[in-house]
């Protein structure tokens, strides 16, 4: 009996501690408070797998892969309760799988909360099951059966008058009609959902919902609408720390902001996006934002980054069909894993019966080790008593110091600041020294022929290289008009391009010059007057008319044997095709030159886009590359060419600035997928 005692009063002070403990959780985090709840030693298997649960879903939008580590232990634990309904389990599992682009995986999930949730008669989340199935079959261009599921969805929410569950099902609806491209329609559905969830007040699902109608106004169009949109759902994103959101936001602003020819801001999103996809490894978005960058670079002819960022994009894209191979992988692991535990398991409970006896003793122990803390306590509240007058003087005098020591603080950063303003001041003087003595290095140079006039053509101003190039003095020329002594009337322009000019010198002579002009303004901006500067390039000229004429010889060659030249330079961001290029691929031999964005997506076959980039890495060791790639001519018509490339060198330093090589026109047929190095 007096054993029994014991017993009892052991219970007690347990379940006390553990109810002190709980409370003490639920003033945390809600992330912090399962997973110091997970670590419980005596968490039943029921209770782990609830806390799992919640994990995985905490977690889908930022980390997901750890939100799939925890709704994979979650799912082996379901094994064990076969007669109970893990719908929830599986659907969670599969909007995790879903946010990391692995669609397939997604929809085995889906499919399993779809059986559970009929089995068990679970409405609600036979709801969501078929609303889930919706959004992965519409993502893989499945719309004709997302439409079938989406319906089953919405009349099972209406018949329950589930609110959340209306609004996210019209949402999903308009995300198919998109995909349909009824965007008017698709605007319709998102306004029912928005309507249905101000009320409700969640504020990240309004957000989701906002997000969807600015990418629909961007597509048709309407973007000051799209803007407005998207930044209220951006706000709400950034708030709740939703890493998915955020990037998906991020990449319509960029997309929006290239519409309308703003690339500054275009590639300012762009760049947020990328940084945010590789933090939280969202492959898909990851994808997709340096799509985003390649097509911002590629406006703004900075090709070599263009091409980096097309390169980034595509080796995501490939990544996201190597993941489920990964996930496979892990899934044998973790089963070996479970099947190590059951083994030691057994281990364990042969050792049981002989630790019941130390099991009874160190409770004892503990009951009595609970009472002497007790009356240890009630000498320490004493003492505490007598101290905390102490301490509060203590308290006051600390705070006098930190007043102190802030005041002595502002004053030192006060001093800093005058120091720094100091120094800024005496590189300011330097700059302007130094911008002094370049205006006159450049105005002397030997050259160059520079002069200024005025609004109405008067010269005001005539460097020494003008004088010698025209045999005028400057006192010769200073307040006259240029097209009355040098220059025909008919070549007098105001451009912001180079042309090629004739000069008259004094003693009748012509000279060929290359001119550029540039305004020159006052403080408010207005045009005073203009600034000349020219090169004479008669020599130039002459080399370039024999240049021309071997260059048609080589033409002729290159027709005979159908062969084309090109060549990438990434510095120059320029490229260059010989007729024979623009002959094959049936385009105008006038045309423009191809950028190697436009070659990749439209002139190159999907298959052979990395060959094509492997030959042009190649060449960085400055060897010779060469392989088949398929590509289509300006009709869509198939053909292949033999592309051999080599390194282009700098002239002057000697370095890798980009490829060039020929291509021959073969067969049509397979290619050969590896690059020979030769």
């Amino acid at each position: 009996m007096r054993f029994s005692n014991f017993t009892y009063i052991y219970l007690f002070i347990f379940i006390f501690l553990i109810k002190s403990n709980i409370g003490f959780s639920q003033t945390t985090d809600k992330i912090k408070k399962y997973e110091t709840e997970l670590r419980q030693p005596n968490l039943s298997d029921t209770a782990k797998m609830r806390v799992l649960v919640e994990l995985c879903w905490l977690h889908r939008n930022n980390k997901p892969e750890q939100s799939l580590k925890y709704g994979r232990e979650a799912t082996k634990l379901c094994d064990n309760y076969p007669n109970q309904d893990h719908s929830r389990i599986y659907t969670y599992v599969g909007v995790t799988y879903r946010n990391l682009g692995n669609y397939v995986v997604a929809l085995e999930y889906f499919m399993k909360a779809n059986v559970e949730a009929e089995k068990y008669s679970n409405k609600k989340q036979l709801g969501f099951a078929y609303q889930s199935i919706a959004d992965i079959l519409y993502k893989q261009g499945q719309l004709t059966k997302s439409e079938e599921y989406i319906r089953k969805s919405l009349e099972i929410f209406k018949q329950l008058d589930d609110k959340e569950g209306i609004a996210y099902t019209y949402h999903t609806w308009g995300k198919i009609a998109e995909s349909n491209r009824k965007y008017e329609q698709a605007l319709h559905y998102h306004y029912q959902a928005l309507e249905i969830r101000r009320p409700l007040n969640v504020l990240s699902a309004i957000a989701s919902t906002k997000t969807q109608i600015g990418i629909l106004y961007q597509k048709l169009k309407k973007y000051d609408r799209a803007l407005d949109y998207l930044n209220e759902a951006k706000e709400v994103f950034i708030k709740d720390n939703n890493s998915s959101g955020i990037a998906n936001v991020y990449n319509t602003l960029s997309e929006i902001y290239f519409d309308k020819k703003d690339f500054k801001n275009s590639l300012e999103f762009a760049q947020k996006a990328v940084e945010i996809s590789l933090k939280t490894k969202l492959t898909d978005l990851a994808r997709r934002s340096y799509q985003n960058l390649g097509n911002v670079y590629t406006e703004q002819k900075e090709y070599q980054k263009a091409f980096e960022s097309q390169k980034f994009a595509i080796e995501y894209r490939d990544s996201l069909f190597n993941k489920e191979k990964q996930w496979q992988s892990l899934a044998m692991q973790d089963q070996f894993e479970q099947d190590k535990q059951e083994a030691e398991i057994i281990k364990l409970k042969s050792k049981s019966a002989q630790q019941s006896l130390w099991f009874y003793f160190l409770s004892l122990a503990i009951i009595l080790l609970v009472l002497i803390v007790t009356f240890v306590f009630i000498n320490l509240r004493q003492k505490r008593t007598l101290t905390n007058k102490i301490e509060d003087q203590s308290e006051s005098i600390d705070e006098k110091n930190k007043l102190i020591n802030e005041y002595d603080r502002k004053v030192a950063a006060i001093q800093e600041r005058l120091d720094e303003s100091s120094k800024v001041l005496e590189k300011s003087q330097e700059a302007t020294n130094e911008l002094k003595s370049l205006q006159k290095t450049v105005w002397q140079n030997e050259s160059l022929v520079m002069m200024t006039v005025d609004k109405k053509g008067i010269l005001t101003s005539f460097n020494p290289t003008a004088e010698k190039m025209l045999g005028y003095t400057a006192e010769e020329l200073i307040n006259k008009k240029t097209t009355n002594i040098f220059l025909d009337t008919t070549q007098v322009k105001v451009s912001d391009s180079d042309d090629e000019w004739t000069y008259l010198t004094k003693n009748g002579d012509t000279v060929q010059v290359l001119v550029m002009i540039d305004a020159i303004k006052n403080n408010k901006e207005e045009t005073i007057g203009h600034l000349i500067i020219a090169q004479n390039i008669s020599e130039r000229k002459v080399y370039e008319t024999k240049l021309k004429q071997t260059e048609e010889q080589f033409l002729q060659i290159q027709n005979i044997g159908e062969v084309g030249l090109w060549e990438i330079n990434f510095p120059a961001q320029k490229t260059k095709w010989s007729e024979q290029m623009f002959i094959m691929y049936n385009m105008p031999i006038k045309g423009e030159t191809p950028t190697i964005d436009e070659y990749l997506k439209k002139y190159t076959h999907q298959d052979d886009m990395m060959t094509f980039i492997k030959i042009i890495d190649a060449t960085k060791t400055q060897k010779i590359a060469e392989a088949e790639v398929r590509n289509f001519d300006i009709n869509g018509e198939p053909f292949t060419l033999l592309v051999k490339a080599t390194a282009l060198l700098s002239k002057k330093s000697g370095k890798w600035i980009g490829a060039k090589g020929t291509a021959m026109k073969i067969h049509i047929g397979e290619v050969i997928k590896n690059v020979n190095i030769i």
